[in-house]
């Protein structure tokens, strides 16, 4: 009987997880383009920011931990 719980459970945290880091990349876009229209340097920051958008998008969206063989 707790089984279902357990999977509704945890495709409750799954579905969790997805939603922040989708929050985390709106938040990650939006810094993005106040940086692009008040920056100097605007290739420096633009880097910056981007390796933690590539980041999230590999690791969550790619489901790159699961090429690797851990995490399943």
């Amino acid at each position: 009987m707790s089984e279902p719980m357990d999977q509704a459970a945890s495709l409750r945290r799954k579905m969790t997880l997805g939603a922040v880091v989708f929050g985390g990349l709106i938040l990650l876009d939006m810094l993005e383009y106040i940086v692009a229209q008040t920056a100097q340097q605007v290739l420096v920051w633009m880097t910056i920011l981007a390796i933690p958008q590539a980041a999230l998008i590999a690791v969550f969206y790619m489901h790159l931990r699961q090429l690797r063989g851990g995490d399943r």
